[in-house]
């Protein structure tokens, strides 16, 4: 177990039980946990919160990067190596698959991939677990074979005859082995015990209602003792009646000559939340991950958010940008040097987030993904691969590999310019962060909302309604299908709830599972008034506050954005937007202060970076206000 305040028992001094006595608690040696595997991936990962999301967040990060593979300069679309990569296993995608090969490697310093081949070539690729897998080394050490051990039996997988090795071994630096790398969680070991430590302590001392151990005294008359009798028995009560959670703040009833001493702690060893903070930067820093991305509160320029905050106030009071550059908190943007700005505090940006969650409609039912850089790229199996069956004697003949087709969703600028006073900048009153967040929310909101359902994916993000239509019974990958309601700009005189029934059947099951309808409230108008053959309505309110309404079982999402009911408009959309369609957003909120353009305002060029676009065209259908 990693401790730090383990249960070390100081030497003791033989003496009469009976006697009187005051007992005195010095702090003993420390006690580090083993350096093992399994012991750093019980204690160091699932039971430390901190190294937990290290090691998701560099996995998941890793797992994101898009595989590019070129022939010579020419970068290629499609290839059976890049669909093995996107889906290596029948059991995993590749995104988990290599998220398990990253996690491995920071949790045991090895990562190793498994290359199953038929046919002389490489049909499934499967993550070993780094525990179970021991290098094999010739007589001058070199690594021959890796031996893979599970339930007491071993599989040696080396070189097959035309030299091959189907294992792919990465590891991380050791200075002391030639064969295994080094695992972060080791030279974190001594701050994943004390934040361990420092956690279990706080927890025994909150059984204890706060309150440190002490001592009992016994002052019998005329300098008596306890009888072992009474000795035992007070001990019996004591472990009874006064230790465990249960009965903290229990008070203590003495009987004459008993006397309790209470042992107290100074403060600063009392100070965990402190020293659990201090271990906790020590194991970010380990993973090289910054504290400010795991909301420790540290001492470098980014997870000073005090430091941060106050420079940023005085850039956007005075316009003095020297302490920002100080922080290293520029951003230049990517087209022009002299059109940068300076990155707003993380807490502004969570704000405007926050914000843009609740009024895009589309941000509360799409997959949101978070980047560096410009572009995403996400490769996606269009076609899976044939399978087929045989008799057990009969020859496998070789099955086509997964079609793959890579999708890019590039961040576009979106921007907003709110205007003060320098009068209003003066007044130290103001809380200028709410103030600039207030200004851009909405703007950014109403301009997302409009761009994730007709946005043209040239400086915009490109919305599912700008995706090619085509009828659904003629659907191919990279259009969106549609349903048409019979009638030009209306729905069908009898029976109109069948053309709803028809689009929510059109989409797999796989995709209703999660469906949610899309529409602005013009259409939600007519539907409301929908009845079925009993004369209920279809439409069915919230059933409780802040629950959206239901139509035939799925949940509503108003999108204003969307076009009213007109000849040939696409006015209704279905479907599984969580899987349907993907928003990315490039990390940071930037502002730039003009003094100078609109005198005698000061105007603040907010920019942010998003993208979107429809990542799977399977998962959503759309309702076509016309004939046919």
């Amino acid at each position: 177990m990693l401790k730090l305040f383990s249960a070390h028992i100081p030497e003791r001094k033989s003496q009469p039980q009976n006697a009187p006595f005051l007992a005195l608690s010095m702090l003993g040696a420390p006690r580090w946990s083993a350096r093992d595997f399994h012991i750093a991936a019980r204690e160091g990962v699932m039971a430390n919160a901190v190294a937990y999301r290290c090691v998701r967040m560099i996995a998941e990060a890793a797992a994101s990067v898009p595989w590019l593979l070129y022939q010579g300069e020419k970068e290629l679309q499609s290839h059976p190596l890049l669909a093995l990569l996107c889906a290596p296993n029948p059991q995993e995608e590749g995104s988990q698959a290599f998220e398990r090969w990253y996690a491995f490697l920071q949790c045991a310093g090895d990562s190793y991939l498994e290359a199953v081949s038929a046919s002389d070539a490489v049909r499934e690729l499967y993550v070993l677990r780094p525990d179970r897998v021991s290098v094999v080394a010739d007589a001058r050490g070199w690594p021959i074979a890796y031996d893979y051990k599970v339930d007491g039996r071993v599989m040696r997988l080396s070189r097959d005859g035309t030299g091959f090795m189907p294992v792919l071994h990465a590891k991380l630096f050791h200075p002391l082995d030639d064969h295994y790398g080094l695992s972060p969680l080791t030279p974190a070991g001594t701050a994943l015990d004390v934040h361990n430590g420092g956690a279990a302590w706080t927890k025994a001392l909150l059984d204890n209602a706060a309150r440190p151990s002490g001592a009992l005294v016994y002052k019998g008359p005329d300098g008596g003792t306890l009888t072992d009798e009474q000795f035992r028995r007070l001990k019996r009560e004591l472990e009874e009646s006064y230790t465990g959670s249960a009965n903290a703040g229990r008070p203590l009833v003495l009987e004459g000559g008993l006397d309790w001493r209470s042992m107290g702690y100074s403060p600063s060893e009392l100070d965990f939340a402190n020293s659990r903070a201090v271990a906790a930067r020590e194991i970010a820093l380990a993973f090289g991950v910054p504290p400010m991305l795991l909301g420790i509160p540290g001492d470098n320029t980014y997870a000073n958010y005090r430091e941060a905050k106050a420079a940023f106030e005085r850039y956007v009071r005075q316009g003095d940008a020297s302490a920002l550059e100080t922080l290293e908190l520029k951003a230049m943007s990517t087209g022009s040097a002299t059109a940068g700005g300076y990155t707003v505090p993380l807490e502004i940006e969570q704000t405007i987030d926050r914000v843009l969650a609740k009024v895009s409609p589309l941000r509360a039912i799409a997959s949101i993904r978070q980047i560096g850089s410009n572009v995403y790229r996400k490769p996606i199996a269009t076609l899976g691969a044939s399978t087929g069956w045989v008799a057990e004697t009969e020859a496998r003949p070789q099955t086509d590999t997964p079609a793959l087709a890579a999708i890019d969703f590039p961040a576009m600028e979106l921007y907003a310019m709110p205007a003060a006073t320098q009068t209003l900048l003066d007044d130290s009153q103001v809380d200028l962060e709410s103030w600039l967040a207030e200004e851009v929310q909405t703007v950014f909101a109403e301009q997302e909302g409009a761009a994730f359902i007709s946005g043209n994916g040239t400086t915009q993000p490109k919305g599912f309604l700008s995706e090619t239509p085509v009828a659904d019974e003629s659907w191919a990958w990279g259009k969106l299908g549609f349903i048409a309601s019979g009638t030009a700009g209306a729905f069908a005189a009898t029976a109109p709830a069948d053309t709803l029934i028809a689009l929510a059947y059109a989409p797999k099951q796989a995709y209703r599972a999660n469906a949610t309808w899309v529409m602005n409230r013009k259409t939600e108008s007519v539907l409301r008034r929908f009845k079925d053959g009993q004369n209920n309505y279809i439409w069915q309110p919230g059933a409780a506050a802040g629950q959206p309404a239901s139509l035939l079982g799925y949940p509503v999402a108003e999108a204003e954005d969307m076009p009213d009911i007109a000849a040939g408009s696409f006015s209704i959309a279905f479907g599984d937007f969580k899987r349907g369609y993907l928003i990315v957003d490039r990390v940071g909120v930037r502002v730039l202060r003009d003094p100078y353009s609109a005198k005698p305002y000061v105007l603040f060029y907010t920019t942010k970076r998003v993208g979107g676009g429809v990542q799977n065209y399977e998962a959503l259908k759309l309702l076509k206000f016309a004939a046919s």
